[in-house]
């Protein structure tokens, strides 16, 4: 069997694959959050400190642009996706419908926050928590209620549903991909730097609202584009405020066009002629493509029926050559 033909069809069926994954991906990726925005001028400066520490150990190779700016400090309550204004306003409508939930789960308002200790997400993010306490398991459930009821009300928001877990970014080492590959390990923090700070007080912070936000747009004062809030005044109801309500161009998604796996036949027609094509057994594409099927969520009926359509080409070639390189 010639080798080279054999991985240059397998490579054909898969370039689609990945293709229409990507492109499905695309559309459902998170681009909008919930939020509580950290501004108390204390934890601000701990968590400066902080940082400053991890430039310390690291000297002048590593990326001061993985550390989060101050002015976007915030813990993430979760994420969804927002592709069109349709669904922003349905979104916007969920949570204007969740005030009456919202001041039963928390009838005296959000909790003064704790921000203590630091943590990590393997070598990602490095975070400060959230002090485990009652305030913290009320806000727990108000969280996981805001987010089920949005994903009840719009699944076309694609709501995160996982566990909760509490972080306030601090440095980010996917900020970096990109940017400039040779960096290397240019951003990556030594868990030594914080490995006894668990319990490291940050400060408190008291708010009195939490946000949806853009992750692709930016506010005038620096921190993430605000569509809508829901506030908690001092009489202890639970109102909501609409900023924005309608997406910009920059964060509109359009549908995913549909198309088959293998939507260029044609390709491989003039592989065949050229000589470049190969009779493979069906059997042994079919096993190679259903390795690849748990990473590229390719449906198997589609992968038999693009290889079914390369071993009819293929097998029109006789005495297929290699190419010169």
């Amino acid at each position: 069997m010639n080798e080279y033909v054999e991985n240059r069809i397998f490579y054909y069926c898969v370039l689609n694959a990945i293709s229409d994954n990507r492109a499905n991906a695309e559309q459902t990726r998170p681009n909008f959050f919930f939020a509580i925005r950290i501004g108390n001028k204390q934890v601000c400066s701990r968590i400066k400190d902080f940082q400053d520490r991890i430039l310390q150990s690291r000297g002048r190779d590593f990326d001061k642009r993985t550390l989060i700016d101050a002015r976007k400090l915030h813990f993430t309550l979760g994420v969804l996706t927002i592709g069109n204004t349709s669904v922003l306003r349905n979104v916007l409508n969920a949570m204007d419908d969740f005030r009456a939930t919202a001041a039963s789960i928390l009838p005296d308002g959000l909790p003064v926050l704790h921000v203590q200790g630091v943590g990590s997400f393997g070598k990602r993010v490095v975070y400060a928590g959230l002090r485990a306490d009652a305030g913290r398991d009320r806000l727990t459930e108000f969280v996981d209620a805001l987010r089920r009821h949005v994903a009840s009300a719009v699944p076309d928001a694609h709501v995160e549903l996982r566990p909760h877990a509490w972080h306030l970014t601090m440095q980010k080492a996917t900020f970096a991909r990109g940017r400039n590959k040779s960096h290397g390990n240019s951003a990556v923090v030594d868990p030594a730097v914080y490995r006894n700070m668990a319990d490291h007080e940050f400060g408190c912070e008291r708010v009195d609202s939490i946000e949806l936000l853009s992750m692709a747009e930016q506010d005038a004062d620096g921190y993430y584009q605000r569509y809508a809030r829901l506030r908690w005044p001092s009489d202890g109801s639970c109102t909501f405020e609409c900023v924005r309500n309608s997406v910009s161009a920059r964060v509109s998604r359009m549908p995913a066009t549909p198309r088959l796996l293998f939507a260029a036949p044609d390709v491989v027609a003039t592989e065949a002629d050229a000589g470049l094509a190969h009779s493979v057994p069906l059997e042994q594409l079919v096993a190679r493509l259903r390795g690849w099927n748990d990473r590229l969520v390719m449906r198997i009926d589609e992968c038999v029926a693009a290889v079914a359509v390369i071993e009819l080409r293929a097998r029109l070639v006789r005495n297929p050559t290699r190419p010169d390189p």
